[in-house]
């Protein structure tokens, strides 16, 4: 056929990762990407380097059969996503979505990986959110949502901020739909990211991004959490 698969042997597993996007379709759990790290050098001289997946394995998943217990690998293709740590991931039917992430920096792309094909897209947008990666993603009829993460400031053009995206001494964006942004400072210091409590959704008809004003109080701005529906 057409599609590559590898079947790994009983005692050979995926190499260890954190981050990484994981889901489950058709009685299979998938794996996409994550971050590992790899030991160089030799004696005293040796040191630990991170290193973000896929990398010289290829466009790959890791697929497990839960009902054999049988680790393969399945190769991808078509637009390939820099990005697989830390993402925004949900399932619809036999697509899986994908947002955001962080490879060699934040990004606010959108990709689609067909399951049955394994072929990726990336789809192209309006009014995309800031880059962030380490939130969470479900959908609820033809939309997806999002909420919370790390990453980049809102941009004033976009959403209205009540102060410039200059944050001196950790002071907080605030939104005109309420979301609060609030950068990341310690040691006297303000870098240029920090974590959000906004929601997103995105219209997979129309392929337009839009914020979502909420009534009541919101959680704080928060990363790496549960998110469902």
């Amino acid at each position: 056929g057409c599609f590559k698969m590898e079947y790994l042997k009983k005692d050979e597993f995926p190499r260890p990762r954190n981050a990484a996007v994981l889901f489950v379709h058709t009685n299979q759990l998938m794996v996409w990407g994550g971050m590992t790290q790899v030991i160089f050098g030799e004696g005293d001289g040796r040191f630990l380097v991170s290193i973000d997946l896929p990398d010289t394995e290829g466009p790959v998943l890791e697929v497990l059969d839960l009902i054999t217990y049988e680790w393969r690998r399945q190769t991808t293709f078509g637009d390939i996503p820099e990005m697989g740590k830390s993402s925004y991931h949900t399932v619809i039917d036999n697509t899986l979505y994908m947002f955001g992430g962080d490879s060699t920096e934040y990004c606010n792309s959108l990709y689609k990986l067909d399951l049955i094909t394994f072929t990726w897209s990336k789809l192209n947008t309006l009014h995309s959110p800031p880059s962030m990666c380490e939130g969470s993603m479900v959908h609820y009829g033809r939309t997806l949502i999002i909420f919370g993460g790390k990453g980049k400031p809102p941009m004033t053009n976009l959403h209205n901020t009540t102060s410039n995206d200059s944050t001196p001494n950790g002071a907080t964006i605030t939104t005109r739909f309420g979301a609060t942004f609030n950068p990341n400072f310690s040691f006297g210091y303000t870098f240029d990211d920090g974590w959000s409590n906004a929601m997103y959704e995105y219209d997979i008809i129309s392929g337009d991004w839009q914020e979502i004003g909420c009534d009541g109080v919101r959680p704080p701005p928060n990363s790496r959490f549960s998110f469902n529906k």
